[in-house]
């Protein structure tokens, strides 16, 4: 590496050698810990005749070898926080598949057989709530930890074209605040509660179909398109290695405009015993999700903002698992509640690459960073209750969380109404 090249040198060969590779392409491949020689590197290529700018000033007033940082600034100053860029939106898809798979598993989405009487038009309108917790280390992990909240309004129609053939769309508005989780102190570091966050609205307009391909079985299609908005701020410090001098306090912030696609296909086959119902099903989804590059804006001085290739994942998703229901007349109508259980594997979700620099930065020294591979299987588990009551009135509430994740705690509530027309 060479912040070691530099500091193992004699000082009568320093600066030739060092000169050598200032001279060499300005390109870093830095993982969390190598952030110090990215940082090396770039205040290589810095002049000390200009630290009275910021980001050289931050090089070379140092007691220490110029771009020296503490461990503690190397893991508060690396922009990991960008790896969550798509998080967001690849959870949206997911949800959006979701609420179209569940509308033909259970009567609030209008299922086949004698469970409800069915007219040629539905209308539903849902309002959701999801919460998500990394379970990340606050320092020195390759992605930062974060609280998660968000909120969604969702507004679905669909017309019976025959006895067999549904065909619908859903409009979905969402609203999540993700909020990263604070360094450690240290010696002489004192960071803050927060590193950072991003705020992200989303609207995503999905169409499906699906069919009855006898009195059991059943399949399902869907596709959609969403554009977010991003809101992105990042919280750090800057603390030179000696740490005799006082630490600086960099906030930076920026936007960018994203969009994601995603397919679904799902199967199930349900069969009957007495008043309950059990569906087995396997559901597949692709997803993909964008944001823009972008540069941040420099909210205090240091010179420390930086800017971001566009971020870009995959995801593709299975999920095997049974639904049970069962139907209970009331003299105000008909309770149907509803157990789902299922297991969901993820496949060939590499982890997110990025490239960074720093705006100030004229060699422009670029950060390779890589995210980390995401608990691929996990549980996830669900119960609602439905009501059919009198004239086509079809209201709802759901609750669902996944366990055995170790990367997440994730947990979400559903509140709606469907209305036959």
């Amino acid at each position: 590496m060479h912040s070691k090249i530099c500091k193992d040198l004699p000082k009568f060969t320093f600066f030739g050698t060092c000169l050598s590779i200032a001279m060499a392409p300005h390109y870093a491949n830095a993982g969390t810990t190598d952030f110090q020689d990215y940082f090396f590197n770039v205040c290589q290529q810095q002049s000390p005749n200009e630290v009275d700018d910021r980001l050289p000033g931050l090089c070379f007033n140092v007691p220490a070898l110029p771009g020296d940082l503490s461990t503690d600034s190397e893991a508060s100053l690396n922009p990991s926080q960008m790896l969550s860029s798509n998080d967001a939106a690849l959870g949206f898809a997911r949800a959006n598949a979701r609420l179209q798979r569940e509308r033909k598993q259970n009567p609030k989405g209008g299922s086949s057989g004698s469970e409800t009487p069915i007219g040629p038009f539905s209308f539903w309108v849902n309002a959701r709530g999801q919460q998500e917790d990394s379970k990340r280390a606050a320092s020195f992990g390759t992605e930062r930890g974060y609280d998660s909240d968000g909120r969604a309004f969702e507004l679905g129609i669909d017309y019976r074209v025959n006895d067999r053939l549904v065909i619908g769309a859903l409009y979905a508005y969402e609203d999540s605040e993700l909020d990263f989780l604070g360094e450690l102190p240290g010696i002489n570091f004192a960071p803050g509660n927060s590193a950072g966050s991003k705020d992200s609205k989303q609207s995503a307009l999905s169409f499906f179909a699906s069919a009855d391909l006898n009195e059991n079985w059943y399949l399902q299609a869907g596709a959609g398109f969403s554009r977010s908005d991003n809101d992105f701020s990042r919280n750090s410090l800057y603390q030179e290695a000696s740490r005799s001098l006082p630490t600086i306090s960099s906030r930076t912030a920026g936007s960018a405009d994203g969009e994601s696609q995603w397919f679904s296909i799902n199967s199930g086959y349900s069969f009957y015993a007495d008043q309950w119902t059990f569906t087995p099903y396997l559901a597949l989804l692709w997803a993909n999700s964008e944001v823009d590059g972008f540069s941040e804006r420099d909210l205090s001085g240091t010179g420390l903002n930086m800017r971001f290739s566009k971020m870009e994942r995959d995801s593709q998703i299975g999920n095997l698992g049974i639904n049970v229901s069962a139907v209970f007349n009331q003299d105000f109508g008909v309770l149907i509640p509803q157990l789902r259980l299922e297991y969901e594997k993820e496949f060939d979700r590499d982890p997110q690459l990025m490239s960074a620099s720093f705006v100030q930065d004229s060699s422009n020294t670029l950060y390779q960073f890589a995210g980390e591979s995401p608990d691929d299987s996990y549980i996830n588990m669900g119960l609602s209750l439905t009501a059919i009551l009198p004239h086509g009135w079809m209201p709802y509430v759901e609750y669902q969380w996944q366990g055995s994740n170790s990367s997440f705690d994730r947990s979400q509530w559903m509140l709606g109404v469907r209305k036959e027309l």
